[in-house]
This record gives structure tokens, C-alpha cells and sequence, in this order.
């Protein structure tokens, strides 16, 4: 099973800080409640490829990853 970058649209809450929260994302055409923020790391996705910060998040009781670069966000998607 091969990993493909999938480009999302994200709703954030970014704080006086620098913190970066995303709260909500658009998959596909289609919105979706991110439920619970587990994690964030400095990562590389080393199966789609890319790097940047990975967000270890849970939507609709999935456990997946958000990954955020220079701004751009994007998931990992399965590819047949």
C-alpha cells in the first residue's frame, strides 16, 4: 500500500504565543471536527514523503496525523 500527500484546508487557532491548534479540517470537500489533539512533533512523514510538524490527532474516533510545512497542511492517503 503506497502513501500519498492529500492537501487539506484546516481551521487553526493560532495563539499570542506562536501556538497553532488546528481545530477543524476539510477532507475532500467534506468538514470534519477534529475531536482531540494527542500530540505535536517536529516530524518527517516517511512514507508519503514531506516534512514539517505532525499533529497526532483524533477524528470521528480515528487516531490519524495532520501534518502542517511552511503553512500548507496535508493528510496521508492510501493510494491502490
Amino acid at each position: 500500500m503506497e502513501l500519498k500527500q492529500e492537501f487539506v484546508e484546516v481551521i487553526a487557532r493560532i495563539k499570542s504565543d506562536g501556538s497553532v491548534r488546528p481545530l477543524s479540517l476539510i477532507y475532500q470537500g467534506r468538514p470534519f471536527e477534529i475531536d482531540k489533539l494527542k500530540y505535536i512533533t517536529p516530524r518527517a512523514a516517511s512514507k508519503a514523503g514531506g516534512t514539517g510538524v505532525r499533529y497526532s490527532i483524533v477524528v470521528s474516533g480515528r487516531d490519524c496525523f495532520l501534518y502542517e510545512d511552511e503553512g500548507r497542511w496535508w493528510v496521508e492517503r492510501k493510494v491502490q
